[in-house]
């Protein structure tokens, strides 16, 4: 057996016996506060944004949005304009 992998086993022996030498966080051995309040907030948060993601592909799906470009409206001087000549042909008459 190569010496890295001798190594590498003997590691893994000494660290999961000691709890991988002491690094170990308690929270995964009793329930505590803090602990029940992250995995509350992280689980309505995940929720929510599921909720949300839903909503948005129900919608999309539902109602397509179609992307046309907006009609321009006349320029309020140019009716104007069109305005006067139309007055000015109705008196020449």
């Amino acid at each position: 057996m190569p010496p890295i992998v001798a190594e590498v086993i003997r590691l893994l022996w000494i660290g999961s016996s000691s709890g991988w030498f002491g690094l170990g966080c308690p929270a995964h051995c009793s329930a505590s506060g803090p602990l029940l309040i992250s995995v509350f907030v992280s689980g309505f948060g995940v929720g929510a944004l599921s909720l949300l993601a839903f909503l948005w592909t129900f919608r999309q799906t539902l109602f397509p949005q179609t992307f046309e470009p907006p009609l321009v409206p006349k320029r309020p001087s140019s009716l104007r304009l069109a305005g006067y000549l139309h007055e000015r042909s109705a008196r020449t008459d």
